[in-house]
């Protein structure tokens, strides 16, 4: 890109949120050079590309697709979360409602589209928790559901199969993620032992949820 692109930044109020998206979206459907700025930006801020691309599902509201705006707390749990992979195990202790199993999975998503070297592996109580078509709770509903949500210019070259995405864009190594009893997520580089699955709470999502952080507004352009 010869020109310098600038992007502002995310608002955190959801209608603003909303408008910037689609203003966004729109500016980059015919423009590769937009398109491949964003993909470089999303690439660096998993931040920016969560309160940019980024979306929840809630069958209890209408519409059921929101677009997932971070807050505070999360965003400082999406950023321990992706500075602990192949580093260090890491524990969240959470209660419901707090985003916790969209930004681990959201996490593995950014790291399957972004980084080489990278292979997810998910664990639940039964395959069907981990692998239905049309469970919203299963693991991989998750998944599919953010990539859905994607603008197609960020897709890679990738094969879905049951029980596995595979992006043939990269390589891949191993990580772990297991759930156990008392809402207790354990995220590694390989199973734990046993006697080693105990709270240790790292990090806790019950916090108050804060105001939304000031942005600079999408600049008005002609068309």
């Amino acid at each position: 890109m010869d020109d310098l692109i600038e992007i502002p930044k995310p608002p955190k109020d959801l209608a603003e949120n909303v408008d910037y998206r689609i203003r966004l979206l729109d500016a980059a459907q015919n423009d590769t050079d937009l398109q491949k700025g964003l993909i470089d930006l999303c690439s660096r801020d998993i931040v920016f590309w969560w309160d940019t691309f980024g979306f929840t599902f809630d069958p209890r509201k209408e519409p059921s697709t929101i677009p997932m705006v971070l807050y505070e707390f999360q965003e400082e749990a999406i950023r321990s979360i992706e500075e602990a992979m192949g580093v260090r195990d890491l524990c969240i202790s959470k209660s419901r409602d707090m985003g916790a199993s969209w930004m681990l999975l959201g996490v593995f998503l950014w790291r399957f589209l972004f980084r080489d070297g990278q292979a997810f592996l998910l664990i639940s109580r039964n395959e069907d928790y981990v692998d239905k078509a049309g469970n919203p709770k299963s693991l991989f509903w998750k998944i599919d559901f953010l990539m859905q949500n994607l603008p197609s210019w960020m897709y890679p070259n990738f094969t879905r199969h049951k029980l596995r995405l595979s992006n043939h864009e990269i390589v891949e190594p191993r990580l772990v993620l297991m759930s156990l009893p008392h809402s207790m997520w354990i995220l590694g580089t390989e199973p734990l032992p046993q006697q080693e699955m105990r709270p240790c709470p790292v990090y806790s999502t019950r916090r108050p949820m804060v105001r939304p952080m000031p942005f600079t507004p999408w600049p008005t352009t002609s068309r």
